[in-house]
């Protein structure tokens, strides 16, 4: 585990050495063990690993650089399986296709200097981030959004319509691809090859061994799974409200996470690398599950795995009750300044609409379920606009500030 990112500038300019350094220290909580960097003028990168033992003889060593032909090439990569080396010699072989061929969840980035290409690569099932932007003619990409915006140094567009969808929708509708105006994600089982004509992305087939797959999952069984049990501690709550905002960089929450954060916390204190988790999410979106082991295991460094539960882990609905209810104490609590941002947001009516059906709690564990999220992420966006300088527009202020600038 650990964060990649980097800046490419095909035009050949002189590359700031400042902006990669603040993306390597926006990263350092992915991977908060060693750092590293490759220089090469047309392409820089920089690596954070979470292993204390990442550049000891023997370990594979990031951004590894190979030499072949007079000609470099450069591959960075975050996974808990691949190799480096390995990767290098599979493009070689086979070029881009051999993305097809990978297990498991990975990030990469690999440059190959004949040919002045960057490619972005991500595993079909979204286990592993990685996100990108163009801005003055640079690519910047990292694993961490956070790692972009601290790189550019600059206001954040956030997307009002979508922000206002997101809080409101059921978790995995909507990520940061969507939120994000001017900060893309390389999508799952996505390859985006960047080169100084332009850009190409495609999706690539999925080639792996199906039999390496399964004798994988078979092991795994043997491992224990930890239950995560949902929480009433307010300082808890509170605490993995902050947490997970940190950990996602936008708003998300659901029922579970101030449980998590606290069974991540505890085997992090306990000495645990990895770990395996009851995650009933998984019945309802897998791809939010993916997205949330990952981003709280990084946060607080371990290799998190979830594992679906086949009953619900408990009846106990005084939990659910509890956090419901002070959610909405700290919604009500809000101040005038506050307020008037969740309006600009959602609209007045739409937020003064929400606050009377959040009110209470739901019927059944699922509707009750449904206003812990949104209660926790309306909190939170708050708390998101007050730490960073958000720049929040809707489409129309977007359309018309192209129009001048065209004009």
């Amino acid at each position: 585990m650990g964060a990649i990112g980097g800046i490419a500038d095909f035009k050949k300019r002189e590359i700031d050495f400042a902006e990669l350094n603040r993306m390597r220290l926006a990263m350092s909580m992915r991977g908060r063990k060693r750092s590293s960097a490759y220089i090469g003028g047309t392409v820089d990168m920089i690596y954070n690993s979470s292993s204390a033992d990442a550049f000891e003889e023997g370990e594979d060593k990031q951004p590894a650089i190979f030499e072949r032909s007079a000609s470099t090439y450069v591959v960075s990569q975050d996974s808990d399986l691949l190799s480096s080396s390995a990767l290098f010699e599979s493009y070689r072989t086979e070029g881009i296709d051999f993305v097809g061929g990978l297990r498991g969840g990975f990030a990469i980035s690999l440059f190959d200097a004949e040919r002045q290409m960057l490619m972005l690569a991500r595993d079909r099932k979204g286990k592993k981030p990685l996100f990108y932007k163009i801005y003055n003619g640079k690519i910047y990409f990292a694993s961490e959004i956070k790692g972009i915006f601290e790189a550019v140094s600059k206001r954040v567009p956030i997307s009002r319509e979508m922000l206002s969808l997101h809080i409101t929708a059921p978790m995995g509708v909507y990520g940061a691809s969507n939120i994000f105006l001017d900060i893309f994600e390389v999508l799952p089982g996505e390859c985006i090859i960047f080169t100084a004509l332009g850009i190409s992305r495609l999706k690539y087939r999925d080639h792996s061994s199906r039999e390496h797959t399964a004798v994988s999952r078979r092991n795994e069984k043997k491992d224990r799974v930890f239950t995560a049990y949902p929480i009433d501690d307010c300082l808890r709550i509170e605490d993995a409200l902050l947490e997970s905002l940190i950990a996602f960089d936008y708003p998300q929450f659901d029922s579970n996470m101030p449980a998590l954060c606290k069974l991540f916390e505890s085997a992090r204190n306990h000495g645990y690398e990895k770990i395996f988790f009851g995650d009933s999410v998984r019945r309802q979106s897998l791809f939010y599950a993916y997205e949330r082991e990952d981003r709280l295991g990084s946060f607080y460094g371990i290799r998190a795995e979830g594992r679906m539960l086949r009953t619900e882990p408990t009846n106990n609905t005084e939990p659910l009750r509890a956090m419901h209810e002070y959610l909405y104490g700290r919604l009500l609590s809000m101040d005038e300044g506050q307020i008037s941002l969740l309006k600009s947001i959602l609209g007045s009516h739409k937020l003064c609409s929400l606050t009377e059906r959040l009110a209470d709690v739901g019927e059944n564990e699922k509707d009750t379920d449904a206003r812990i999220r949104i209660l926790g992420m309306l909190i939170q966006t708050v708390m998101w606009a007050e730490s960073r300088e958000l720049l929040i527009v809707s489409s129309s202020d977007r359309a018309r500030q192209s129009a001048l600038s065209i004009t």
